[in-house]
């Protein structure tokens, strides 16, 4: 989840939504750490290039549609708007209105070959830019990489909190995290077809609270950090398929926007379109190799971590035991 936020937040060129202005502070100072680095720092140079060079192609596909350049305009102002207010005075409709324009512009976008592979090659290249950023943020004892990592850990956790008081719990003794997680848990035993996506939801802070409490194990981290690796070389492979399978790429994004309709038939053709992408992916050997590679270590972490929780007394770990005990029953 952490590196996800952070892959998204380069691809947008755009601060953490939400966040006070004291944090802003605290993420450009972070931000100025890593610059330090030279080979981050050329990485960025390289991607705010092809952000620009994006931002020409967008205007150079609405050239002669009078309706897609107004929405640019107004999607490129709201965006500098996000880049350069105070956080803490930025109205919540305004990044609303920012994610709708943005999926109207894309919407249309799609449909240039030129612009799909500047995207993609964004989305490389961030991806990299995200596992130096790791490798640099590891062990590193600078002041302004410590405090991000605390501030962002703790945004994150507190957003995860959130989320579970808000959610149906179960009637059982725990956290609001452990009591959300069982509530769609004995749902999910019921009728597993229809509550897959919400079980992958409501335990997804019981399981971020498990997650940190063993990242203060030594190898926990490891294997983490060896998913984090694996998982990005999957993702960049992935991101290169896609330029070699524009229309396959193209048609399956188109249809997932579709699904906000939320009409039937645009959910099962977003599955087909999705699965003939999927099925052009597992043509090629290499993306097979990955794909085993990063199972393995998704494996590997998940058994690293269930060692650790086994061994533990903390009231998460005894939580995250008796949730796996039911599911398993």
């Amino acid at each position: 989840m952490r590196n996800l936020i952070l892959i998204l937040v380069m691809i947008l060129s755009l601060p953490f939504f939400g966040f006070a202005a004291e944090n802003s502070e605290v993420e450009k100072n972070y931000q100025a750490a890593l610059l330090e680095n030279k080979k981050y720092a050329a990485q960025m140079a390289e991607l705010e290039s092809l952000q620009k060079a994006e931002k020409k192609i967008a205007y150079q596909y609405a050239d002669g549609k009078d309706e897609l350049r107004k929405t640019l305009d107004e999607y490129y102002q709201v965006m500098e708007a996000l880049k350069t207010e105070k956080d803490d005075k930025l109205p919540g409709e305004l990044q609303g209105k920012f994610m709708a324009l943005r999926r109207a512009v894309r919407k249309e976008l799609l449909h240039s070959d030129e612009y799909i592979r500047i995207e993609q090659k964004s989305l490389i290249l961030c991806l990299k830019m995200n596992l130096r950023a790791n490798q640099i943020a590891s062990d590193s004892t600078d002041p302004r990489v410590i405090k991000y990592k605390e501030f962002l850990s703790e945004y994150i956790d507190n957003s995860f909190k959130q989320l579970a008081h808000k959610m149906p719990k179960d009637d059982c003794e725990g956290s609001d995290e452990f009591r959300a997680a069982m509530h769609v848990a004995k749902l999910y035993k019921k009728d597993p077809l229809k509550y897959k996506w919400q079980m992958v939801h409501c335990n997804a802070g019981l399981l971020n609270k498990v997650h940190i409490l063993a990242a203060s194990d030594p190898a926990v981290k490891k294997a983490e950090q060896t998913r984090e690796v694996v998982s990005a070389q999957n993702m960049i492979y992935m991101a290169s398929l896609n330029e070699k399978h524009l229309d396959l790429y193209r048609n399956a994004e188109l249809a997932d926007m579709a699904v906000l309709s939320k009409d039937q038939n645009a959910t099962q053709n977003a599955y087909e379109q999705r699965k003939i992408l999927r099925e052009a992916y597992e043509k090629d050997s290499e993306y097979i190799r990955l794909l085993n590679d990063l199972q393995n270590a998704l494996n590997d972490y998940q058994k690293k971590v269930d060692e650790f929780v086994a061994g533990s007394d903390a009231p998460a770990a005894m939580e995250y035991r008796k949730f796996s005990a039911f599911m398993k029953d």
